[in-house]
């Protein structure tokens, strides 16, 4: 931009194509947006602009002075109006489908450490519960052990009817079988 002109500094289009536009060409027909991006600074993406070549969707992005921070050019980038819109819905359209599938993982993600959490304060609440019934069932063992009296443990066996029909013993203390005289 000099003296609010805009000029051409390069072209992507051969240099043996009619629709090329020569280093230094004023862009007599750059649309007011172009001259914002010099003047605010800022990158934008244009409406879409007529011009002798068709129409376009510009994306602008301001090229700064490293020290200054002075706008010293723009780069921009033309897009066919028409091409851009087609692209753009079927774009966006798997931009959304991307969005969904990366909400879907996050939330299945939070549902799986959720779910983890609650599985190790159970576990660590079975730990414990198994802890207190390995103590008590040794306290149990030891106290039945040192008993004076004989003591036998059985299981009753039922019929289909559960009827009682006999019985086995599971365990007898020390006192028993010195009192029965069986083991």
């Amino acid at each position: 931009l000099r003296k609010d002109i805009v000029y051409l500094l390069a072209d992507s289009e051969p240099s043996d194509s009619k629709d090329y536009s020569p280093p230094g060409q004023e862009y007599t027909e750059a649309a007011a947006e172009y001259h914002n991006a010099f003047e605010n600074g800022k990158s934008l993406v244009t409406q879409p602009v007529s011009d002798r070549w068709g129409e376009w969707i510009s994306f602008l992005v301001p090229l700064k002075h490293h020290q200054t921070g002075k706008v010293i050019a723009v780069f921009g980038m033309d897009y066919p109006a028409e091409k851009f819109y087609n692209n753009a819905d079927s774009q966006t359209f798997i931009t959304g489908m991307v969005v969904f599938v990366v909400w879907l993982l996050l939330i299945s993600l939070i549902v799986i450490i959720s779910r983890n959490r609650k599985l190790k304060k159970e576990r660590l609440k079975t730990a414990f519960a198994n802890k207190k019934i390995r103590i008590s069932e040794e306290q149990y063992r030891l106290l039945i052990e040192q008993m004076q009296e004989g003591l036998a443990v059985h299981e009753i066996i039922k019929d289909e009817g559960g009827k009682a029909v006999d019985y086995r013993f599971l365990s007898v203390n020390k006192s028993y079988e010195t009192l029965t005289g069986l083991s």
